[in-house]
């Protein structure tokens, strides 16, 4: 007698992959999401740039697109006669659940500033948008970016930075080593107020300690 397959705990719903024409793609009625014009130039900048590295979500039963509907627009717009689609088979209601959670989702995650860090520093781009993203996401992360397209990780002077004995501990990183000095609060409190100064006169972290030995 045979054993009947368990029901897999993560089910594959994906039912075939392809091309089609944005023209014949039935944009979702309950789509919730408005794209700015800045995200807009953002996504056109990176198409250019790299091309098609992730196809948009069709779903087989209704003909409804689930994801990608930016994408679908900019290749209308740029009269693109072929997009990659991935189809998925869905009940109206599960179609519904993605379309609510499937960015919220990706928007939940958080970011480790030392890999974003290296990662930053050998991404070149041309264009504009583009730039303006990798500077925003910087920024957001705490991150300084410098003109030369690096990124600097600022100083850890939150409650987590405690050492042992209570006292606080000035981190940093050199070539992914972290670092660590023990201050009093009034001298990490001094050594903020002039790093603060420091990046609104220069704009950047770097010579920031050369500044403080007097070199």
């Amino acid at each position: 007698m045979s054993k009947s397959k368990s029901k897999p705990a993560f089910p594959n719903r994906i039912v075939g992959s392809g091309e089609e024409d944005p023209e014949q793609i039935l944009a979702n009625p309950l789509n919730w999401r408005i794209h700015p014009e800045f995200q807009q130039d953002a996504l056109k900048g990176l198409l250019s740039e790299v091309g098609w590295v992730q196809q948009v979500v069709v779903n087989k039963r209704t003909g409804h697109l689930v994801d990608g509907h930016l994408r679908v627009m900019l290749a209308l717009r740029e009269h693109i006669s072929a997009v990659p689609v991935v189809y998925v088979d869905l009940s109206e209601a599960e179609e519904k659940k993605i379309l609510a959670t499937l960015d919220p989702i990706a928007a939940l995650a958080g970011s480790d500033a030392a890999n974003l860090h290296a990662l930053l520093e050998d991404i070149e781009t041309g264009d504009a948008a583009v730039m303006q993203l990798l500077e925003d996401t910087a920024e957001k992360a705490g991150l300084h970016r410098t003109g030369s397209g690096s990124a600097e990780i600022p100083l850890e002077t939150d409650g987590a930075s405690v050492g042992a004995h209570g006292e606080c501990l000035l981190k940093w990183e050199v070539n992914k080593k972290l670092r660590a000095i023990p201050l009093t609060e009034e001298e990490l409190a001094l050594l903020e107020a002039a790093l603060k100064a420091h990046v609104e006169t220069a704009g950047v972290q770097f010579g920031f300690v050369l500044g403080l030995l007097g070199n």
